[in-house]
């Protein structure tokens, strides 16, 4: 035989008005009172839990799209500083010969930095996907 769930009783003031409504609406649904009272209280409750992790989910959405802006903004610089360097380096080259050198070192050396990026975004999206699971908290990942 199953055994029957176990509930605490809660009591509910409602005005005569309410508990008309809540009467049409047993009738209605074919529910009890305490189901449909039940069923509110749940919704009501998932609803707040809800809109509790939109709002935290937020501040993460914030957080993250700041120090992306920022990290972007620092690979600009990097990048701009690194394009003169080479400029320049490759110009005072003084023949065709130390320039077709020069990249094709270049390549090799963009080769060994992508493979390092590809490392680096593994690990990175390892961290974040357990930070995201709750595995591992976020304040553990400070720098």
């Amino acid at each position: 035989m199953p055994r029957k769930k176990k509930y605490q009783n809660m009591y509910v003031g409602l005005t005569a008005q309410e508990h008309e409504r809540l009467g049409a609406l047993v009738q209605t649904d074919g529910k009890t009172k305490t189901e449909l009272g039940r069923e509110a209280l749940l919704w009501y409750l998932d609803l707040r839990e809800n809109q509790q992790n939109a709002d935290r989910e937020s501040v993460y959405a914030q957080s993250i799209k700041g120090m992306t802006n920022r990290i972007c903004g620092m690979l600009s610089r990097q990048g701009t500083a690194i394009g003169v360097l080479y400029e320049l380096a490759w110009q005072s080259l003084e023949d065709e010969k130390s320039q077709l050198a020069f990249d094709e070192i270049v390549k090799q050396v963009k080769s060994k930095q992508r493979k390092r990026l590809e490392l680096d975004e593994k690990g990175l999206s390892e961290k974040m996907r357990s930070i995201v699971t709750g595995e591992v908290k976020p304040e553990s990942h400070r720098a």
